[in-house]
């Protein structure tokens, strides 16, 4: 067995560097990590490379806290599959959030939760997110797509985020939540504001903090009332399928299901609006690959993949030890921390063949997903955000030259890593 700190100097010693930027190294027990910074925000990847070929996992710290950074790709998949990883708030053992109130936790109970609690919400919503229900908004999401597509060749110009990304994932959530679209427009100001509240707090600052705050209790609100009127008024919605289990079965309590609908709202809106943003940029940068896509539509389920894998819109995520533990030759003590740098994994060329450069959906080999987050936790999110993504379709010329016109908005946030013309959130 190797401490970190030991195998951290064996892999790089002081020296290991990308070209990008300044060495990375110790700096006294820690290494060096600055891919969050803003010189950066606009490319991480070959910070996240340097600190891959550094070292599986290297100690880094976060604010006061000292945690572990996982970079490769068998690490990830490991911390973020093993049953011996969670959130442990319940036990006040989390080092991203120390004596955090589980009310002040973004995204609720949910999101602190670890099996079996997580286990049994999890069931209750998955079924919305399977491939048959997703086949049947088919129809639907293709007419969203159509009519912005139609009003950005009318207008002569695309901005990706605004005209096509946001207005068709608010419009796939609402309806699969039954909110109406003129009622759903504070939803994605609500959203964006709790899921950049979700990286660990050192990384926010206190207008962020606040920010979350007011958006979460706003949201609160807007889902009490909404969930109320479906206990009275049911209809055939998510929300009043939640609604009526709360009301007839009492596995649910109230917050339960504003929890629930919230963490569905942050996947189905934010994130899915992201890898849309983020997917068209990547084919325009690689028009072989659009040419590709557009003459084998059939390839479009593995081109949804590869998005994530290539330029993901959650960077990482955070799991604590829930035991004494270790993964691969590295040990792990209960309650230590770990950020599971899951884009530097799946750019990890010991998993995959496909180069780091270029996405490429036909010789995309599929693996186990490391995530989005690919563990007991991620698959109802990540189902949220693949089903209205997999509908989308390049269908002709036009349509790449309006999104090629899209204009850029400033980036924000250490986890909103992306190029111009889209946004990240992590989905933790």
């Amino acid at each position: 067995m190797t401490s970190l700190d030991t195998d951290a100097r064996r892999a790089g010693g002081t020296g290991a560097t990308d070209g990008a930027g300044p060495a990375l190294g110790l700096a006294g027990d820690v290494v060096g990590f600055d891919a969050f910074e803003p010189t950066h925000r606009a490319n991480p990847y070959p910070r996240y490379q340097a600190m891959r070929e550094l070292a599986p996992f290297c100690p880094i710290r976060l604010g006061a806290a000292r945690v572990t950074l996982a970079t490769r790709y068998d690490e990830c998949a490991a911390v973020l599959q093993g049953a011996q990883w969670g959130r442990a708030y319940d036990e006040g053992l989390n080092s991203f959030r120390p004596g955090v109130d589980l009310g002040e936790v973004p995204g609720g109970s949910f999101l602190t939760m670890d099996p079996p609690d997580h286990t049994r919400l999890r069931g209750l919503v998955s079924r919305a997110f399977t491939p048959r229900a997703s086949l049947a908004e088919t129809p639907f999401v293709e007419r969203v797509v159509t009519d912005l597509v139609d009003a950005a060749l009318a207008a002569g110009g695309l901005d990706v985020v605004a005209d096509l990304a946001r207005p068709m994932s608010l419009a796939v959530m609402g309806r699969l939540l039954g909110i109406a679209t003129a009622d759903a427009s504070p939803l994605l100001d609500w959203i964006q504001g709790i899921t950049r509240g979700t990286d660990p707090d050192s990384l926010l600052s206190p207008d962020e903090i606040a920010a979350r705050t007011a958006c979460a209790r706003d949201l609160g609100r807007f889902l009490l009332d909404l969930i109320a009127e479906r206990r009275e008024r049911p209809r055939e919605d998510l929300v009043s399928r939640l609604a009526a289990v709360q009301r007839d079965q009492g596995s649910l309590t109230v917050r339960e299901v504003v929890e629930l609908v919230a963490l569905l709202l942050a996947a189905g809106l934010d994130t899915t609006a992201n890898l849309v943003a983020n997917g068209t940029l990547a084919l325009l940068r690689h028009p072989d690959q659009l040419a590709l896509l557009r003459a084998r539509p059939d390839l479009l389920p593995a081109a949804i993949e590869e998005m994530l894998r290539y330029d993901p819109p959650s960077q990482f995520v955070t799991r604590v030890a829930l035991t004494d533990t270790t993964v691969g030759e590295h040990r792990f003590r209960r309650g230590d921390g770990v950020v599971v740098l899951s884009a530097s994994g799946h750019r990890d060329p010991a998993a995959s063949p496909i180069p780091t450069r270029s996405p490429s959906p036909a010789t995309r080999r599929p693996h186990p997903r490391a995530a989005t987050s690919g563990s007991r936790s991620g698959c109802t999110s990540a189902s949220a955000l693949r089903s209205p993504g997999s509908r989308l379709r390049p269908r002709s010329a036009p349509w790449s030259a309006a999104a090629a016109r899209c204009r850029s908005r400033p980036r924000t946030s250490p986890t909103d890593r992306t190029p111009p013309c889209a946004a990240r959130s992590p989905c933790r």
